[in-house]
């Protein structure tokens, strides 16, 4: 079935790049996962977001870059839509990609605001720490595709 509802690349970059909140994975010292949502912008194909820099998960990349994220929507399992990507963090706190995270991240806000908005964020850049997902796996699924099957429990889900 897995076959079946894979995105293709250009549908997962579509998706990706549709939608703004991801839950973010890392690991916290004893092994166990520290996941919490966040949003996102896609910096040069890369899942990106900013993190504080005293947060738990900024504190776990620093110690352990390996990340995972995971994008997704639906409710009811015909509509179920995701990806997954694992790899590691690339942690970036430069002039230049704040810019360009600042620049993604007001291009979201209303025409009249984004300058203020691109102000508001780069003031906070300061406090902050840009990280993006170097993807090493990406896994996807788009139960849409099903149209017409059966039941779930029919498909082996």
């Amino acid at each position: 079935m897995r076959a079946l509802v894979r995105m293709d690349d250009d549908e997962v970059a579509a998706f990706v790049a549709a939608n703004l909140r991801a839950r973010v994975a890392t690991l916290n010292r004893d092994g166990s996962p520290h996941v919490v949502p966040v949003t996102y912008v896609v910096l040069d194909g890369q899942i990106t977001f900013w993190a504080d820099n005293d947060s738990l998960k900024m504190v776990n990349l620093r110690r352990d870059p390996r990340v995972a994220a995971v994008v997704d929507d639906g409710v009811d399992f015909q509509e179920l839509r995701g990806v997954e990507v694992t790899g590691t963090a690339e942690l970036r706190d430069d002039e230049v990609t704040n810019d360009r995270v600042a620049d993604l991240f007001a291009a979201k806000a209303p025409e009249e605001h984004r300058l203020a908005a691109k102000e508001m964020l780069l003031s906070l850049a300061t406090e902050r720490t840009a990280v993006v997902i170097r993807a090493g796996n990406v896994a996807s699924w788009d139960h849409r595709k099903l149209a017409g099957a059966a039941r779930p429990q029919d498909l082996g889900h």
